[in-house]
């Protein structure tokens, strides 16, 4: 028994001396300590410290090109915005408030706002900040399908595409082919006749129509001025102004596991006094024999349309304005100096509204 207490004695002597030793000796032994309180505190520090998370980050505007009806979303006359925060850090839990600051002819000014206040639980219980809760969107109207909404929009290469397209319709509209033959309206039947008077009759037919064919033929028009006619001040009326955005979810069916894709949007709208017809564009052409026309461009099954910018004519109306002459009881689309075909133009304008309520703003041809 006493050599086994004497051997234990040893031991922790042995073992203290060996502590003291490193203590005394070893100068790195007393950094781990240190280094141990230092780390401590770093990581307290880093815990409280909050992380910053840009709630807009991926949040976006869009553009539908058709409404729910299939009609095309065209500023400023029927105008839909979508908002879309679906794939922003918060996008899942928090909804965002937008409103439309401004519209005009240049530029719509929107303003968001994320509700942080939604789940303010959330963002302490992961540490986590917004420093921003406010942003701005602009949409530049120059990147958008819109209407003719102003005059400037009729320069460059759109006024060369206008004129170059009305020309070639009053041409088709008032010019023979050299294609075009007379026809005898009874051979037309299938119907054959040898009376001398209907055979003199028809050459002389005959004879007027090839005079005709030469000097329509022998027509040239000139574009002599080149007008717009729009609604004097255009409004750009906030159906919609102010939305909260809807989050909803769907599962996701392309996925096994129970996936949820989750949306986040809002739209907002707006709306103008312009619509199909009272957007025209008027051209006064003369011919080789000094008598004036009115060509008159307007929107009838699509509008005036302009992509980006670039002028779009695939399916407007062209037409030949035409007045009632009370003296002949007939109706005259031919006129004897500049004056009055350009009055036809505006009388042809008087159909769907107060002319007064427009403008209307000469285009420079060069």
């Amino acid at each position: 028994m006493k050599k086994t207490l004497s051997l234990i004695t040893a031991l922790l002597l042995a073992a203290a001396f060996t502590g003291c030793g490193k203590s005394s000796n070893d100068k790195v032994s007393s950094a781990p300590t240190s280094n141990s309180s230092e780390s401590s505190n770093s990581e307290k520090s880093d815990k409280e410290e909050k992380v910053v998370v840009d709630a807009f980050d991926k949040v976006a505007y869009g553009v539908p090109k058709e409404d729910y009806f299939g009609n095309r979303n065209v500023y400023p006359e029927k105008f839909t915005i979508e908002m879309n925060a679906s794939e922003s850090p918060f996008g899942e839990h928090m909804t965002f408030t937008y409103f439309i600051e401004s519209a005009d002819e240049n530029e719509i000014i929107i303003k968001a706002r994320a509700n942080i206040d939604e789940i303010q639980d959330f963002l302490n219980e992961y540490n986590y900040t917004v420093e921003e809760t406010e942003k701005t969107f602009s949409i530049k109207v120059a990147d958008l399908t819109t209407n003719l909404i102003s005059s400037d929009l009729i320069s460059g290469e759109n006024k060369t595409k206008i004129i170059n397209t009305m020309q070639d319709y009053i041409e088709s509209e008032l010019k023979m082919s050299e294609d075009d033959e007379y026809e005898d309206p009874l051979a037309a039947l299938g119907i054959s006749s040898n009376n001398p008077d209907y055979k003199k009759q028809e050459e002389e037919n005959k004879e007027a129509f090839e005079k005709e064919k030469a000097e329509s033929l022998q027509k040239e028009f000139t574009l002599e001025k080149l007008y717009t006619v729009m609604p004097s001040t255009i409004q750009y009326n906030m159906e919609k102004r102010k939305a909260d955005s809807t989050i909803t979810s769907v599962s996701d069916e392309n996925s096994f596991e129970d996936k949820e894709i989750y949306s986040n949007k809002a739209n907002l709208e707006i709306t103008s006094n312009i619509v199909n017809s009272n957007c025209n564009v008027l051209g006064v052409f003369k011919d080789t024999s000094d008598k004036y026309y009115c060509v008159r461009i307007t929107g009838m099954s699509d509008h005036i349309l302009f992509d980006k910018g670039v002028i779009n004519l695939d399916n407007v109306k062209f037409m030949l304005s035409k007045i009632y002459d009370s003296s002949s009881g007939g109706i005259l689309d031919t006129f004897d100096d500049e004056k009055a075909a350009y009055e036809a133009g505006i009388k042809s304008l008087d159909d769907m509204a107060d002319i007064s309520e427009y403008e209307i703003v000469e285009i420079p041809l060069s």
